[in-house]
């Protein structure tokens, strides 16, 4: 692969890469070194004339951080979301700069945030896993199903599981509002 496409690949999807390691494994500094050898990979072994980059790279991380956890017998630890919510909260910001909201309104939308992507640690792992996908990342299904390896009705099915045990739980803490 050539050095210029690489960077490209790596300034389009290198921070989305990186939240959605850190959604499997929960720990930041694991998911910065992850996704890393990601893009090691691709340099090393993605062809030019691969149709879907972005697939690709979702599968790849998604095995890498797979077989680390297996590799290191981690289960997927408990976490307070702080660092997938101030990754989300950046991009948000930046999104933030285009429109002309009023303090109190930013305010408002990123605590309701922060109280979704909190509710969102308490998923099952692939519930999470096709949510993250799904909305943060703006996968289609089949994208998803390509990059997890599974039909996709199942994700279909996975993803309305997951809404409705989101729904729960966020009901459950007395956020109806989002």
């Amino acid at each position: 692969m050539n050095r210029d496409l690489l960077e490209k690949i790596y300034t389009l999807y290198a921070e989305e890469l990186r939240l959605y390691l850190y959604s499997l494994c929960r720990d930041a500094a694991v998911a910065e070194d992850l996704m890393q050898d990601v893009f090691v990979k691709a340099l090393m072994s993605l062809r030019d004339d691969h149709t879907n980059f972005r697939a690709w790279l979702y599968r790849v991380a998604h095995n890498i951080c797979i077989n680390y956890m297996k590799r290191n017998g981690r289960e997927q630890p408990d976490s307070g979301g702080d660092h997938i919510t101030e990754s989300i909260r950046r991009n948000k910001e930046n999104n933030d700069r285009e429109y002309k909201d009023d303090p109190l309104q930013k305010l408002l939308r990123r605590e309701k945030q922060r109280n979704l992507f909190r509710a969102m640690d308490r998923l099952p792992g692939l519930q999470r896993e096709v949510l993250v996908l799904m909305y943060f990342t703006g996968m289609r299904t089949a994208e998803i199903s390509e990059v997890l390896a599974i039909k996709p009705q199942n994700v279909r099915v996975i993803a309305h599981r997951g809404r409705k045990e989101l729904a729960k739980i966020l009901e459950k803490e007395g956020y109806h509002e989002l």
